[in-house]
């Protein structure tokens, strides 16, 4: 689920150095201050996710996308407010530059309902295992051999 998402990130990283490539040649930074901040926050915060994801894969340590649903929520917002208010950007800035960042909601969106979608599946199976009654093994021994099992779903728990 990390290298997918690191490679979707990068894809993104990619798609927003060209896009602010586009918007210099149609006019200059304070034209597109905006948009281009945009780009930048999304850049910043791509770069941020992927370095925590590789040292979680070097630590063999589960993670996902859902972790940082606030950012995701954030940068909707942010977007939100952009559209709301595109009759204020530059008149040099065509709308089409404003309605590619879309590319940044659809892609998250994809990631996380496939982090989702993951994450719902190991949840069932932990409670599955939970609630399977072996008679030779005691609850605490459970606990314990279970223990990853249930650690990883429950970090998310207070994200969803």
């Amino acid at each position: 689920m990390m290298i997918v998402s690191i490679i979707v990130m990068v894809a993104q990283i990619v798609f927003a150095v060209w896009c602010m490539q586009e918007l210099a040649a149609v006019g200059t930074w304070e034209d597109a201050l905006l948009i281009n901040w945009f780009h930048l926050i999304k850049i910043l915060m791509n770069l941020f996710v992927i370095q925590s994801f590789i040292k979680r894969i070097k630590a063999k340590q589960p993670s996902g996308p859902l972790g940082y649903l606030s950012s995701y929520i954030t940068l909707l917002i942010y977007l939100s407010f952009l559209f709301v208010y595109a009759g204020d950007l530059s008149p040099n800035i065509d709308i089409i530059h404003l309605k590619l960042l879309w590319a940044y909601a659809a892609t998250d969106s994809v990631m996380l309902l496939f982090s989702w979608g993951v994450q719902r599946n190991v949840i069932a199976r932990r409670n599955h295992l939970f609630t399977f009654s072996s008679y030779g093994v005691t609850q605490e021994k459970k606990d314990d051999d279970l223990f990853d099992i249930r650690y990883l779903p429950e970090e998310y728990m207070s994200d969803i």
